[in-house]
């Protein structure tokens, strides 16, 4: 199950800035934002909030502020 993996910022691979995606943290139950590096990394990697959490938070209830 990749949601109970370890955040894993991968290995730069790009000359872009470090990528912002999320992380289901099964600690505190939540998606969080975590800095990608590009490449590799593991399962518990989504480019959406709405994607970590339709994959890992199925038990949870969705909290998103809007800015």
């Amino acid at each position: 199950d990749p949601c109970f993996l370890p955040k894993h910022a991968g290995r730069n691979c790009t000359t872009d800035a470090r990528i912002q995606n999320y992380w289901f943290n099964s600690e505190t139950k939540s998606c969080e934002l975590f800095d990608y590096n590009g490449c590799g990394g593991n399962g518990n990697n989504f480019v959406e909030e709405s994607e970590c959490w339709s994959t890992c938070g199925s038990n949870f209830t969705y909290i998103s502020e809007i800015i």
